[in-house]
């Protein structure tokens, strides 16, 4: 009889939808991995027989597909190939992508809150090295409220993905923008709520260091405009096609920025320097220099009675201030060291 050997890859969504994929990879002897667990799969007499590789329950499945249990000695079980099919479509974990691979991005349709979009990033930071991108990097759709998800890549970059920033549009869901690392990366727009994607810029200007400065914002009244982070925040007024810097100065490195869903005229920006507020779209920006925000890398302290505080800032040098003062910590009281 014929004996072929199946592992199915559960951490990478590449699931056999159709009956007519399972026969390929059959045919083939692909590696997949099963369930939960990994599982030897073949074909005889012409039904597909399941053998638990970590030898471990599996389970029996009913006539609806689903598992139900059984002893450890019926670990080894047969069932015909549509029934097969269907439990492997039912399962419940595959947002999991592997130990390598988190969640950067997550987005609801505002208008059907059971459609959901994540973006899944491959990556590892240690203190001698950092990667960017590999297998586990893509874009997925859930349409059940998170119960089960599909990669959603047609028209995307082919190879290894890196970071991508996604934002639905509020102004019309159908829309979907996407900044992708990639072997080269560019901005990407989809008009069918990610079934199909269409590269829209390339500029140089948006593939600075892409995995760092990773956010997308809508406007949430006009589905053409949309921002996007950088070392000074960039705007695109025609659906990114085009990216150009916003007229009013902010301190460097934006990472945060909210929009009023009633007037998008109003907005406020986190940068490396703190709040930033704007009523007019980011002509002009009021800085906010009451809120203790300020992203300290190392503190320190000297033997002074009443001693001393030191500490470097991110991208805002190196300052000083007294642990007590007549009227409480003032900005007045810090002084800048330089650095």
């Amino acid at each position: 009889s014929e004996k072929v050997t199946i592992i199915y890859r559960r951490t990478r969504a590449e699931m056999p939808a159709f009956k007519e994929e399972v026969d390929a990879a059959l045919e083939e002897g692909i590696e997949i991995h099963f369930l939960a667990n990994p599982v030897k799969v073949h074909v005889e007499d012409g039904h597909i027989k399941a053998v638990d590789c970590m030898q471990n329950k599996l389970g029996d499945f009913d006539s609806s597909g689903r598992r139900r249990p059984v002893p450890i000695e019926g670990s080894e079980f047969t069932v015909e190939i549509d029934t097969l099919i269907t439990a492997i479509g039912e399962r419940p974990d595959t947002s999991y992508v592997d130990e390598n691979t988190g969640c950067s991005d997550i987005w609801l349709d505002p208008e059907d809150p059971q459609t959901i979009y994540a973006t899944m990033w491959e990556f590892r930071r240690s203190p001698y090295f950092f990667t960017s991108g590999g297998e586990g990097s893509g874009v997925f759709k859930s349409t059940d409220g998170g119960a089960s998800w599909n990669p959603i890549r047609n028209g995307l970059p082919h190879g290894h993905l890196g970071r991508i920033a996604l934002a639905v549009s509020p102004a019309d869901p159908k829309v979907i923008y996407a900044s992708v690392e990639a072997e080269i990366s560019a901005f990407y727009r989809s008009d069918d709520k990610g079934e199909t994607w269409a590269q829209t810029s390339d500029q140089k200007v948006i593939k600075g260091r892409p995995f760092y400065f990773s956010l997308l914002i809508p406007d949430p009244q006009d589905a053409e405009r949309v921002y996007k982070s950088k070392t000074g925040l960039l705007v695109s007024r025609n659906g990114g096609k085009v990216f150009r810097g916003i007229g009013g100065w902010v301190h460097a490195d934006n990472h945060a920025l909210w929009i009023n869903p009633n007037d998008p005229n109003h907005m406020v920006a986190g940068t490396d320097g703190g709040v930033y507020i704007t009523f007019n779209k980011g002509d002009g920006w009021r800085h906010v220099p009451n809120l203790p925000v300020s992203q300290f890398y190392r503190v320190s302290v000297d033997n002074e009675r009443p001693y001393n505080v030191y500490g470097g800032l991110q991208d805002n040098g190196s300052w000083m201030a007294p642990s007590q003062s007549p009227s409480g910590i003032e900005n007045s009281d810090w002084v800048n060291l330089g650095g």
